[in-house]
């Protein structure tokens, strides 16, 4: 490097960062060193630097004037690493005053913020078509403390995120205390923040509200990274302690409940997290609504109740028993049609649905959630559809791993060589006699057949010749009979 670099860390896990007194590099890893850059030979001394080969650190933008003088103590990057940010501390009137340069690679434009922790999400809002890219920093100033987080880079296309903002709040102990890293979870999405004193603070990344805060560690923690396996945060304090703080799904929603007394947030919370808690809240709404009439409002209270409490068969009857408007779509429909829309359909709604559909000849609509994977395909399905589409049943049977049906529907309609197939790929054994005896009474030519593959296939070392024998000939016709006759005497 041309200059010292102040502050370095991986922003993947083949690429660094590097943070100089006037530039930002990323350095590559990947390429033509792709596989020897992150492994030394077993003879290689311990100093032996990564091999990059040709690779260089390529420059990304200069430093803005406003981070001069500052301690860089974090760099961070969206996803796409299309937007980057650079934070630094300084020491101003007795207190830390924080200072980011944010800057979008796209526009290769920065904008400078007064703050001390900063990250990146991507994050989906309610009836949007898009992810969003969400920009989260907490600020501390000689007049107000607060948590923002704003959308980045929009598109103006299929909704956006509305900017939220946030109060932080410090207690009188700790009135010099200042935000020093920040975490977001894409399990909970929720912002982790931790503070120099140890504080830690979890807020709601939709609402931008605070769920809890309190003191985690007594020596400040000076790095921290997402923790993916708990969807919460990892860190290290100056004692060397390994902390690791993430949510309890068992008592986060009741704690927004009877703490912070905040019935929308808690149903809220318990829909996007598919978490329990808020039972009774999300029924009394789903009650609500329909009572009211509003019944499209109600069928998304079901979609999105947590682990789909409402969505059974009372709450389709329910449905059911609502009369239609004139040239309006059945409430039922309009039930399901929201369901689709949040995504699969459960076993009993799948059958539900299917019932009038194909009582109204519109098979195709079922071909195409099929297709979709929309809906759970079980055996009780597949019976359903069996007398109006019998191909199609076939495939709902395959899908739903119905073995038994799965062959039933390849004899009924002659495709022997299939079943075998079927048995040889799935290493399942039917019961080939049973298929045989029946085709004897519909199909004696087909039986005839069928019984020559067996014979002559991979099958045919469990399948006693004499059984099959006596099943041909009890009602094969005589040229049947001379068929499978000059089969055994070939054996």
């Amino acid at each position: 490097m041309s200059e010292p670099v102040e502050f370095w860390k991986w922003i993947s896990d083949s690429k660094l960062a590097l943070v100089t007194a006037s530039s930002v590099y990323h350095w590559s890893m990947n390429g033509s060193c792709a596989n020897t850059s992150h492994t030394l030979l077993p003879s290689a001394s311990p100093l032996t630097p990564l091999r990059t080969d040709n690779a260089k650190p390529q420059k990304i933008f200069a430093r803005h004037q406003s981070l001069a003088g500052t301690q860089i103590i974090n760099y961070r990057v969206d996803a796409a690493e299309k937007w980057c940010a650079v934070i630094g501390i300084t020491r101003k009137d007795d207190r830390i005053a924080g200072a980011m340069q944010l800057y979008s690679v796209d526009r290769k434009v920065s904008q400078a913020l007064e703050g001390h922790a900063a990250a990146f999400c991507d994050y989906r809002t309610e009836g949007s078509t898009r992810n969003s890219t969400l920009f989260c920093f907490a600020s501390r100033t000689a007049a107000s403390s607060k948590l923002y987080i704003l959308e980045v880079g929009q598109t103006g296309e299929g909704g956006g995120f509305e900017k939220k903002q946030t109060d932080i709040y410090f207690p009188a102990e700790a009135a010099q205390d200042f935000p020093v890293a920040m975490q977001v979870s894409d399990k909970y999405s929720v912002v982790y923040m931790i503070t120099k004193f140890g504080y830690i603070h979890i807020f709601d990344v939709n609402t931008g509200k605070l769920l809890y805060m309190n003191r985690i560690s007594a020596e400040t923690i000076f790095v921290t990274a997402p923790q993916a396996s708990t969807g919460g945060i990892i860190g290290v304090n100056r004692k060397g302690q390994v902390l690791s703080v993430t949510v309890d799904e068992n008592t986060i929603v009741p704690y927004i409940c009877t703490q912070l007394n905040d019935y929308d947030l808690a149903i809220k919370f318990a829909s996007k997290n598919n978490l329990r808690g808020a039972e009774e809240l999300v029924t009394a709404q789903f009650n609500q609504l329909f009572q009211q009439g509003r019944y499209k409002e109600a069928a998304k209270v079901c979609a999105e109740s947590p682990q789909g409490m409402l969505r059974s068969t009372q709450t389709i009857q329910m449905f059911s028993r609502l009369p239609g408007a004139p040239g309006q779509p059945s409430p039922l429909l309009q039930y399901f049609s929201v369901l689709l829309e949040k995504g699969k359909l459960n076993k009993v709604e799948s059958l539900e649905l299917s019932r009038p559909v194909l009582q109204q000849g519109r098979k195709e609509l079922l071909q195409n959630w099929l297709k979709e994977e929309k809906l759970d395909c079980s055996e009780e399905l597949g019976d359903l559809v069996r007398p109006y589409d019998p191909n199609l049943a076939l495939s709902i049977y395959y899908l739903a791993d119905s073995k038994d049906k799965v062959v039933q529907c390849l004899a009924d309609s002659g495709q022997y060589e299939r079943i075998l197939l079927y048995a040889e790929k799935t290493g399942y054994s039917p019961d080939f006699m049973y298929i045989l005896n029946g085709l004897v009474q519909t199909n004696p030519q087909g039986a005839a057949n069928f019984a020559a593959k067996l014979l002559s296939g991979p099958q045919a070392s469990k399948i006693d010749v004499n059984q099959v024998r006596s099943a041909s000939y009890l009602s094969l016709t005589p040229g049947g009979v001379l068929n499978v006759s000059r089969f055994f005497l070939g054996r």
